[in-house]
C-alpha cells in the first residue's frame, strides 16, 4: 500500500490523523510520500522500517498512478484525489476548504477528480464531511467511514472538580487557519477587559506552530496573554495536563482529536455548539452558542468556582468504523512485489 501525505504541509491534525492510520497499515505499507524533509524525518522516526520519500504534488501524482496500475492501493488522508486513478481513497475532514469563491473552484476540481475514476472518499464525521460528499453527488457505495482513532491518555484521567484560579490557563488547539475563529473569541474576551486593569486575567496557550495567522492574532490583541506552545516539541498529553481547561471557537472542525484527548484526560472543555462537536462529544463538553458567547464566558469566569471534570470515551461506533476502514483498505491492496 502506498500512503500519500504529499499534500500535507505541516504537523497539523491531518498529519496526526495519518500517523494513526499508518500505524494500523504499517505491515502492508510499501512507501510513504511526504511534502518536506522535516515531515519525512518526523514520519521516519515513528516508522523506521518503512520507506519514506519526499515528493512534490506532481511527483506524487506520478507515483500514485504507477501504484494504482500495478494493483497497489493508495491511501491519501487528505482531500486530494489524483484524477483517473481508481485504486485510491482520499479522506475529507471538513468542508471548510470549499467555502467562498476559491472554495467553489476547489470543490469543482475535487469532484471532477473523483468522478474521473472509481476512487473512494472517506469521511470522518456524518454531520459535515459525509453530508458534503453526498451533496456533491457521490453515491453511498463509494463512501467509507474513516473516523479518527484516539489513543488513551498517557495518565489516568483527572478527578475532582477544577477550582478556577486567579489566573486560569486556557488551552486552544491549532494555529493553522481562520476557521479557528480566534479573532471572534479574543475580541469578545478583550471587550470585557477593564481600562483600569488593561490585561485579561486568563492566559491563552495555542497548541501549534508559529505562522503568519497566529502572529497576526497575537498582534491584534496585545491586552491579552496569548502565547504558542510548540506542538513539535511538546507532546499533546503534556500540553493538556499543563492547562486548567481547554476551549474551541471553531464551528467547522472535522473531529477535534486534541479536544477528545483533553476530555478523556478529565480536562474540562468549553466549546462552540456545532453539529460535529455534538456528534462526538455529546454532554461531555460545555457548549456555548457562538465564539462571542464563549469569549464572554471566559472573560467573566470567577476565581474559586468549581468546574466539573468530564467523563468521556471515544464512541464505540468510531472505533468500529476505524477498524472496518483498515480492513477495507487492506482488502483492496492486491499488489504483491
Amino acid at each position: 500500500m502506498l500512503i500519500n501525505l504529499a499534500f500535507i504541509k505541516a504537523t497539523n491534525g491531518l498529519f496526526y490523523f495519518a500517523l494513526d492510520y499508518i500505524q494500523a497499515l504499517e505491515a502492508t505499507t510499501s512507501a510513504i510520500l511526504v511534502r518536506t524533509p522535516a515531515l519525512a524525518a518526523a514520519v521516519q522516526r515513528r516508522f523506521p522500517a518503512v520507506s519514506v520519500r519526499v515528493a512534490g504534488p506532481w511527483q506524487a501524482a506520478r507515483m500514485v498512478w504507477a501504484a494504482s496500475r500495478r494493483g497497489e492501493m493508495v491511501f491519501t488522508p487528505s482531500s486530494h484525489p489524483i484524477p483517473w486513478c481508481d485504486r485510491q481513497m482520499v479522506v475529507l475532514h471538513d468542508s471548510f476548504p470549499f467555502d467562498g469563491a476559491k472554495g467553489r473552484v476547489k470543490a469543482t476540481l475535487f469532484f471532477l477528480a473523483l468522478r474521473s475514476s472509481q476512487a473512494a472518499a472517506g469521511y470522518i464525521n456524518i454531520s459535515d464531511a459525509r453530508a458534503f460528499l453526498q451533496c456533491g453527488g457521490l453515491p453511498l457505495e463509494r463512501l467509507v467511514s474513516s473516523p479518527n482513532w484516539m489513543a488513551p491518555p498517557a495518565q489516568a484521567p483527572l478527578h475532582g472538580p477544577l477550582i478556577v484560579s486567579e489566573r486560569p490557563v486556557i488551552g486552544l488547539f491549532g494555529t493553522d487557519s481562520p476557521k479557528k475563529n480566534y479573532d471572534l473569541l479574543f475580541a469578545a474576551v478583550a471587550a470585557h477587559v477593564s481600562p483600569r486593569a488593561p490585561s485579561s486575567r486568563a492566559a491563552f496557550r495555542l497548541y501549534g506552530q508559529s505562522n503568519v495567522y497566529a502572529s497576526r492574532i497575537m498582534a491584534a490583541f496585545p491586552q491579552l496573554d496569548i502565547a504558542i506552545t510548540d506542538s513539535s516539541t511538546v507532546d499533546l498529553d503534556a500540553f493538556v495536563r499543563s492547562v486548567d481547561f481547554v476551549a474551541a471557537a471553531a464551528t467547522r472542525e472535522g473531529f477535534g482529536r486534541p479536544m477528545a484527548l483533553a476530555l478523556a484526560s478529565g480536562v474540562p472543555a468549553w466549546i462552540v455548539d456545532a453539529p460535529v462537536f455534538r456528534e462526538f462529544y455529546g454532554q461531555a463538553a460545555t457548549f456555548h452558542a457562538d465564539p462571542a458567547a464563549l469569549g464572554a464566558a471566559i472573560a467573566l469566569l470567577s476565581p474559586g468556582i468549581a468546574l466539573p471534570r468530564p467523563a468521556f470515551a471515544l464512541p464505540e461506533a468510531a472505533t468500529r468504523d476505524f477498524n472496518q476502514c483498515i480492513a477495507w483498505l487492506t482488502a483492496r491492496d492486491t499488489y504483491r512485489p
